[in-house]
């Protein structure tokens, strides 16, 4: 190894007992075993095929090994690299002959996903023997995690801007069809018939005034909090889909064992359990069943009593591979039908009420079918 060039003690020259031990380091290689060592970053030696020559204990751990032996026995890249990012790596450094600040990410023991920074430089063959590669990897996960979770916050604010603009909107149109509908309605040439079909427009077109009050509200920072009777807040929200039940002929089961009353914005709550039906109704096949229920509950976490809100359905059920992101924000299984914020409101609203959410869900046949359980507090709680 060619000397770093640090300045030697003329002989003679008393030297201090801390110099003394620092030349012995040096001259030993015990000062770059420690450095290799100790280093909090990942440092490596291995062939260009990924067969590990040496290896520090941070980078052992950084793919969940507990020693650098542990790494070393394995046969070489395949295990972490996938094939397309390996192919891209080593195109990358047969080019180049080194790599800086290079992303990668790469599979652990157990399987999971780390991103990496990785600086390499390519050593070259000697007496015919492969030529290896020296660097270094630090793990970037939690950075790449929070970029993401920035830009979803970003496009969230960015569509919750939008939905207020629209909302405000429509109000002003809205307000003058409502006028309309009442004079029409009210009209002495208008025939009884008529009037009950006018009665029922207005009736709809206030609940569409409602859907933009409470998106205004959403964006605003929602309304003040309230008591009020969770069964009362489900009915409203399951009012909503009235005629989507009865054209897909759901048979629908509602089931009120308990009406405590819990301190909540009954706007937010609306707009959660809407969703939650919502989901409900287009998992459901035509003739399938839906299944709403309000029970005394209990958090297990904390003891506090409350009130537990089941929504059941006899869909297909969520796919094993989705199950952990259905909570995601923009995630959906719906492709162009679904925008991916539904169950994502939900669960903040929810939170934001401390309050529990849990599903349970199946998707074999003839067992198939996803049960989502809300817990709230009671308001005495």
């Amino acid at each position: 190894m060619k000397d770093p060039g640090f300045a030697k003690p003329h002989a003679g020259t008393a030297v201090a007992p801390t110099a003394r031990a620092y030349l012995w380091l040096r001259e030993s290689g015990e000062l770059w075993r420690m450095l290799f060592d100790q280093n909090l970053a990942g440092v490596f030696c291995s062939t260009v095929d990924g067969q590990m020559l040496e290896c520090n204990l941070s980078f052992a751990r950084m793919f969940g090994y507990d020693s650098p032996a542990e790494i070393a026995r394995r046969p070489g890249a395949d295990y972490y690299f996938d094939p397309a990012d390996r192919q891209r790596f080593i195109e990358k450094l047969r080019a180049d002959g080194w790599l800086r600040n290079f992303e990668l990410t790469l599979r652990k023991q157990d399987g999971a996903a780390v991103t990496i920074l990785e600086n390499v430089t390519l050593l070259p063959a000697e007496r015919g023997q492969p030529a290896a590669m020296l660097g270094t990897v630090i793990d970037i996960t939690g950075r790449k995690h929070a970029q993401e979770a920035m830009l979803r916050a970003e496009k969230l604010a960015a569509v919750g801007r939008l939905a207020a603009s629209i909302a405000h909107e429509i109000n002003n149109p809205l307000e003058a069809v409502t006028n309309i509908l009442f004079l029409a309605r009210t009209h002495s040439e208008a025939t009884p018939a008529l009037r009950e079909l006018l009665l029922l427009a207005e009736q709809e077109l206030a609940r569409v005034a409602n859907i933009t009050r409470q998106t205004l509200g959403f964006f605003r920072g929602a309304s003040e909090p309230a008591t009020t009777s969770m069964a009362t807040i489900l009915e409203d929200a399951l009012a909503l889909y009235q005629a989507k039940i009865r054209a897909k002929n759901i048979r629908l089961v509602k089931q009120v064992r308990f009406n405590g009353l819990i301190h909540a914005r009954p706007g937010e709550l609306r707009q959660a359990f809407s969703n939650l039906v919502a989901n409900a109704i287009d998992a459901v096949p035509d003739g399938g069943n839906l299944m709403l229920r309000v029970s005394r509950g209990r958090d297990w976490r904390t003891n506090m009593p409350g009130v537990t809100v089941t929504v059941a359905d006899s869909g297909l059920g969520i796919d094993p591979q989705h199950r952990k992101r259905i909570f995601e924000a923009f995630f959906t299984t719906k492709r162009e039908a679904g925008t991916g914020l539904g169950l994502w409101l939900t669960r903040e609203i929810v939170l934001r009420h401390s309050g529990r959410i849990r599903f349970r869900t199946s998707s074999r046949p003839g067992q198939s079918g996803t049960t989502i359980s809300i817990f709230l507090p009671m308001a005495s709680a």
